[in-house]
């Protein structure tokens, strides 16, 4: 009878360290699972913020390119001496630089759209949001930017044609 109980007590042991042995599983499985998230989280963030920062940088290349541009012609239009070759192909590089801030508006509206979606769906912090929410606004600027560039390199396109 002795060995019965002992038996008996070694299975209720055995049992309840099963158990015990189940649940610190479960709880290992659900402390992972809320790393995973939050890994999940920091990634969508910083990817977001890396497309926003390409845009940016993509959008201030253009602009300096632009100017670039403009200043070498300007430079033409100050020595005082006209020529048609030179002309034509600023205004070729004038409509091939419209054509790339069209495609940078959409590529700027698609980012901002991606980035949007992700701060909805991925539980940001009030300051990741904040600091995603200025780098939209340095597009809005950079974009603007990029437009007066080009505004002023039309000018100078035209002040050169003025030489004729």
């Amino acid at each position: 009878m002795i060995v019965i109980a002992m038996v008996g007590s070694l299975n209720a042991i055995a049992q309840e360290a099963k158990s015990v042995q189940i649940d610190s599983t479960e709880i290992s499985i659900d402390s992972l699972v809320v790393k995973l998230n939050t890994l999940q989280r920091n990634y969508d963030y910083l990817y977001c913020d890396l497309e926003l920062n390409k845009a940016q940088l993509e959008l201030k290349d253009l602009s300096n390119s632009i100017s670039i541009s403009s200043n070498s012609l300007l430079i033409s239009y100050y020595q005082g001496r006209y020529d048609r070759d030179l002309y034509d192909s600023y205004s070729r590089l004038y409509e091939s630089n419209q054509k790339a801030l069209n495609s940078a508006y959409e590529k700027v509206d698609a980012v901002k759209l991606f980035v949007v979606s992700k701060a909805l769906t991925s539980n940001f912090t009030e300051q990741e949001i904040s600091v995603i929410t200025k780098s939209i606004g340095l597009l809005d600027s950079s974009i603007a930017n990029v437009e007066s560039t080009l505004s002023h390199f039309k000018v100078v396109i035209d002040a050169y044609r003025s030489l004729r």
